[in-house]
């Protein structure tokens, strides 16, 4: 009975320090801290995210492409690029320094093991510096840009990338567990096809960025993402070339577009499949060999929360 008894009392402890844990994961707001926590979210261009479940507890920049956030039984849930962050953890630069998002909100507020305001001295010196060592892309959109040049550097390695897509399809489904269903038009179709392509062809030269196919592509950004149009002709009618012409000359153009998608290499593996375009041109234009130079920029869409403009040029 002594053991028995003390057993239970040891669960009773176990089952207070998961309670304990458990309750920090989950706090409770009121409507009006809610509101508080989206103003100053809003405010900022990115976060930074104390991420619990890396190794060390690393800090990540997260620039904020979308933001969608949700009040129910006085619990938050905010959504960043569409994934879901806790709110305890993130950081949001105000005034001068990073200050904790449910600090800011709540008067009195205890973190357990989490800094109210973040130093220099605490966050990583790689995060500090500009979003790119280009001024005029964001971190992002020089990702995009170096996974293309990736592509075209080494087609083989994108071959075996595709490869591995093969796997998850059933039927016209694209299905990976523990995330949501894709439906394709063709299948594993276009994947066979684009792995063929990149089977044929050899390492083509690196593009090189240009400033105004990157202004080409955020003025189409600008231009169709608060709209929700989805084309590569501008609101008033402009063909891809007509709108880059205006900005460069180059003796041949073509343009990519993304939408809803948040990885650099998943975008370039989405152009080369390029499920559903009859003529694949999105693939040919990154595995064009006499574009030279590149340019691109990324924002918010209206229906798909976010997307992605490239521009070539020869």
């Amino acid at each position: 009975m002594k053991k028995s008894k003390k057993s239970l009392i040891l669960l009773f402890l176990l089952f207070l320090q998961v309670s304990s844990l458990y309750s920090q994961e989950e706090i409770s707001f009121s409507h009006e801290e809610y509101q508080k926590m989206n103003h100053f979210i809003k405010k900022n261009k990115e976060i930074l995210y104390l991420c619990k479940e890396c190794t060390n507890q690393e800090i990540q920049k997260i620039r904020i492409f979308s933001f969608r956030s949700s009040f129910n039984n006085k619990i938050v849930v905010i959504k960043i690029n569409e994934k879901e962050l806790l709110p305890q953890y993130i950081y949001v630069w105000n005034i001068d320094k990073y200050q904790n998002l449910v600090a800011l909100v709540k008067k009195d507020v205890h973190l357990l093991d989490i800094p109210i305001t973040l130093e220099d001295n605490q966050i990583p010196t790689n995060i500090l510096k500009n979003a790119s060592d280009i001024p005029f892309l964001t971190q992002f959109e020089k990702q995009l840009i170096d996974a293309i040049n990736l592509l075209r550097n080494n087609p083989n390695l994108y071959k075996e990338k595709l490869e591995k897509k093969l796997d998850y399809f059933r039927g016209n489904q694209f299905i990976i567990p523990g995330k949501i269903v894709i439906h394709t038009k063709e299948g594993q179709k276009a994947v066979l096809e684009a792995i063929e392509v990149l089977k044929q062809t050899k390492p083509l030269p690196q593009l090189e960025i240009k400033k105004e196919l990157c202004d080409s592509s955020k003025s189409h950004v600008i231009d169709i993402g608060p709209k929700g149009i989805v084309s590569h002709y501008s609101s008033n009618g402009l063909s891809p070339s007509e709108r880059i012409s205006k900005l460069g000359n180059y003796k041949s153009m073509g343009e990519v577009i993304s939408f809803g998608i948040y990885d650099a290499e998943e975008i370039v593996l989405q152009f080369l499949i390029d499920d559903g375009v009859w003529d694949r041109g999105h693939r040919k234009n990154l595995l064009e060999k006499n574009f030279r130079y590149v340019g691109a920029s990324c924002g918010e869409h209206k229906t798909y929360h976010f997307m992605c403009v490239v521009d070539f040029g020869e």
